[in-house]
């Protein structure tokens, strides 16, 4: 599952096989773009997409409280 974190599409789960994407190809009024970001939560690997809006550190910590809270 890959969660959108930060951006248009905050919380909205996006599946692609690209390593970028803008939000524009989902809804054209929407203006953000991401880039997929890997975790490691133990032996799982989770997938992100994280919007270039938002400070990577914040989105890192925003990751973790939800990786914290799901696994």
């Amino acid at each position: 599952m890959k969660i959108c974190i930060g951006g248009d599409l905050n919380g909205q789960v996006v599946e692609k096989d690209v390593y970028s994407f803008k939000a524009a190809e989902i809804d054209p009024d929407m203006k953000s773009e991401y880039f997929i970001q890997s975790y490691i939560l133990g032996d799982k690997r989770l997938r992100f997409w994280i919007c270039f809006d938002i400070d990577f550190h914040e989105a890192s910590q925003i990751v973790e409280k939800m990786m914290r809270t799901k696994h």
